[in-house]
């Protein structure tokens, strides 16, 4: 996922960082704003974004148009049981 790094706030200890990527979606990564200092990012820099997660984590803007029932019972019921192991 590679862009252009648009915005960058830093942190006592991370630092967050917005990735326009191409057709104007935003990605916004936090770092340790140690690693943004080592990178020395700044605006308009082209940088890539990797993702190494065990989750990931979703909000909804309930000023969007039908947001606020979007994924209401999905969201909040349990995950499927795996299937039994033989």
């Amino acid at each position: 996922l590679c862009g252009t790094a648009d915005r960058i706030v830093h942190g006592p200890v991370n630092a967050e960082v917005a990735v326009v990527l191409p057709g104007g979606s935003v990605l916004t990564a936090i770092i340790t704003d140690e690693s943004a200092k080592r990178l020395s990012l700044a605006k308009g820099d082209h940088v890539c974004a990797l993702v190494k997660a065990s989750s990931v984590i979703l909000g909804v803007d309930p000023t969007v148009v039908g947001s606020t029932d979007a994924g209401s019972s999905s969201m909040t019921s349990s995950p499927p049981s795996p299937p039994p192991c033989d």
